[in-house]
């Protein structure tokens, strides 16, 4: 017998978007990025002529931490400016860091 521990996944991807989320606010303030309510993404958006592949490239080269550039994921061919957030995967303290990392480089690069 398989028991499914669904309700238990849930919480736990709840709370983990909810600190992406205030990670986002507290390091990365002035950006926008989507608030889900299902899925296990986050689209951040960058400045309207920035390249999500360039700031992607960059954070996984000098900050160690890996984002998906955004463009592949419309199918308008918009979103060049966009990267997509993952947090169902790392632990709770790897996203908090993370996204401190995020923010580093997004004030470099746009403030």
């Amino acid at each position: 017998m398989i028991v499914c521990r669904c309700a238990d996944n849930i919480l736990l991807y709840k709370e983990k978007r909810d600190i992406l989320l205030n990670s986002l606010e507290e390091y990365v303030g002035s950006a926008k990025f989507t608030k889900p309510k299902a899925g296990m993404f986050v689209m951040l958006y960058l400045p309207e002529k920035a390249s999500g592949e360039e700031f992607a490239s960059k954070l996984i080269d000098e900050y160690k931490v890996a984002v998906v550039p955004g463009r592949p994921f419309y199918t308008d061919g918009s979103g060049a400016n966009t990267v997509r957030l993952n947090f169902s995967r790392p632990s709770k303290n790897d996203i908090r860091e993370a996204v401190k990392r995020i923010g580093e480089l997004y004030k470099r690069l746009y403030s």
